[in-house]
């Protein structure tokens, strides 16, 4: 049951988002003549499955004139005992609704940790490999502050590791030069 109250929240978050999004609108990220965004941001989690803390960084970048698909480059380190596994995401997302609350999407995975490979190295060895990720969130503005709000779920499959992380995420909307 622990481990399914992570998603659990995700679900009605995301169900709720558009009546919160209603009380929140107005300090959405600043925009140039043809609805592009740029967003710098932090997020903090746990990969539930091995109640392991997550902590990351990304940007967000609104990249069609009518503001549903952003690019999701983004890092995370994953704190595993004594292990500290990095991950590289290459991400597209979709918003659902107008007002660019509800979102879904996927992309490229690279993570770097030990794995075991029987035919080859009878030890663990350290390396990256490739694998996918899918996602569900939620993207929040406020009238009083200039940071927007995510609660993001992900799945993340990559040869035998499948982190499930939930994070909370701040981003912060920059100036566009390009």
């Amino acid at each position: 049951m622990r481990r399914a109250l992570p998603v659990l929240a995700v679900v009605l978050l995301a169900m709720n988002a558009s009546s919160v999004e209603g009380q929140l609108r107005g300090g959405g990220p600043p925009e140039d003549d043809e609805g592009r965004s740029l967003e710098l941001g932090v997020r903090v989690g746990v990969d539930y499955q091995g109640d392991t803390p997550v902590l990351g960084g990304q940007l967000r970048v609104s990249v069609d004139p009518w503001r549903r698909v952003d690019l999701l480059p983004s890092v995370e380190f994953v704190f595993r005992n004594a292990l500290t596994e990095r991950q590289v995401n290459l991400d597209g997302a979709f918003y659902l609704d107008g007002n660019r609350t509800v979102y879904l999407g996927g992309g490229a995975a690279y993570l770097n940790t030990y794995y075991l490979d029987d035919d080859d190295h009878p030890l663990p060895t350290r390396e990256t490999r490739t694998g996918a990720n899918v996602f569900v969130g939620i993207h929040l503005s406020s009238t009083e502050l200039p940071l927007r709000l995510q609660v993001e779920g992900r799945w993340t499959f990559v040869a035998d590791f499948k982190p499930r992380t939930i994070a909370l995420g701040l981003n912060y909307p920059l100036p566009l030069g390009f």
